[in-house]
């Protein structure tokens, strides 16, 4: 009888504690909300909305629904540098002003992805959305016929698409066949004593050498991957790089990018080229174009360098394009010595030169994280919002 009425409780005890965790998981899936204050006056323009998980749910798809209407808009967990979050795609002006509260909960059911992923050639990650191609990540060995041997090369984003289907970026353009869509390179890597030059691709290159991630969602695609600097004799430099990118606008389309560099063995320097330029460091190379404009935060530009402003936009009106769009970068406020100077050039550059002229000690050890936004949009800057643009990056909705 004892050992009997013994089961009876391990069973009672057991059923108690399934009850429990289903009674809170039903309420969390309800009771859930966080409330966030939008401005009187928001843009019309999409932006990024953080949350943090309920409970730290590891659930990937999530319904986000602004209490007291019936507007509701999919969610989608993602790593941040400041931990696991609900991402969300959003636009101010169709929630209105002052403060709102999101009813959150997990998606009934795994909710479709507008993006899909597909290898090409066993070196071209593509990525497209309603199967419309938004962008290639070049990560074999590349050359096309007619260029130099030794301008092959790997790693870097080309083409980038624009809203209408239009090519923004350009690759082996004969006046500088080492120009690569948008890319990372430096003229200047000192390792082991000797100068190498990353930005030609002069005794040193990157490899490919593994996927962290492809994951796509409702809200946003994502990829990371492993690249190695490599000279003639060992790995020199290890890269992890992560590519977040957006579901486009009516305006304009995100591409979120956290660059990480560790020195290996020892130490690397890097910095800019040794002319008074300084050019080196997260660069974009249009496509071919006509009636060309360059604006920053001060208005329209000419071409200049080691102009420090936070961000920069090239516009023009592409090849095969009937209409002006354009592409802006955006530093973060949290990356070393911002905001960095600019190399821009109306043939076609736009590069944020950090370190410029005063060479960066990469330490083993001791990684160096660099965050960039680009933004993809229809118009010219002003049309394009990309003041606006840059403003809802630096100061990041986040609901509590």
């Amino acid at each position: 009888m004892k050992l009997y009425i013994y089961k009876t409780g391990i069973v009672g005890a057991l059923m108690a504690i399934f009850l429990a965790l289903a009674a809170c998981q039903s309420s969390e899936k309800a009771a859930h909300s966080a409330k966030i204050d939008i401005s009187e006056n928001p843009p019309d323009l999409i932006t990024t909305l953080y949350i943090n998980p309920p409970l730290q749910n590891t659930s990937a798809s999530w319904l986000l629904q602004v209490k007291g209407s019936g507007h509701t808009f999919p969610g989608q967990r993602i790593s941040t540098p400041e931990g696991a979050k609900i991402a969300a795609l959003i636009n101010p002006a169709e929630l209105g002003g002052g403060a709102i509260t999101l009813n959150i909960e997990t998606a009934a059911q795994k909710t479709d992805s507008p993006f899909d992923f597909a290898v090409r050639d066993g070196k071209f990650l593509d990525l497209s959305e309603d199967g419309a191609p938004v962008l290639s990540y070049v990560y074999g060995m590349h050359l096309i016929e007619g260029v130099p041997e030794d301008r092959r090369r790997a790693n870097y984003i080309h083409p980038i698409y624009g809203l209408d289907g239009e090519i923004v970026t350009d690759d082996f353009p004969e006046d500088h066949y080492h120009h690569r869509g948008l890319f990372f390179a430096w003229p200047t890597v000192v390792v082991d004593g000797d100068s190498l030059d990353l930005w030609h691709i002069d005794n040193i290159e990157k490899r490919f050498e593994s996927w962290i991630v492809q994951e796509s969602g409702p809200v946003f695609a994502r990829f990371g991957l492993k690249n190695a600097w490599h000279t003639k004799t060992r790995r020199a430099v290890e890269e992890t790089v992560y590519f977040t990118v957006y579901r486009k606008g009516e305006k304009g389309r995100i591409i979120d990018v956290e660059l990480t560099l560790e020195a290996l063995d020892s130490d690397v320097f890097i910095a800019g080229s040794s002319d008074p330029k300084g050019y080196g460091g997260c660069n974009f190379r249009p496509a071919p174009s006509q009636e060309e404009v360059i604006t920053s935060e001060l208005g329209e530009e000419g071409d200049s360098d080691l102009r420090r402003f936070p961000w920069a936009d090239y516009s023009a009106v592409f090849e095969g394009a009937e209409k002006r769009s354009g592409v802006s970068i955006f530093q973060h406020t949290d990356n070393m010595n911002f905001p960095a100077g600019w190399c821009l050039r109306h043939y076609g550059f736009l590069g944020v030169a950090w370190p410029g002229n005063n060479p960066y000690l990469l330490r083993t050890g001791r990684p160096l994280t660099l965050r960039y936004r680009v933004w993809v949009h229809r118009g010219g800057a002003d049309d394009g919002g990309s003041a606006a643009a840059y403003e809802m990056y630096v100061n990041t909705m986040n609901a509590q």
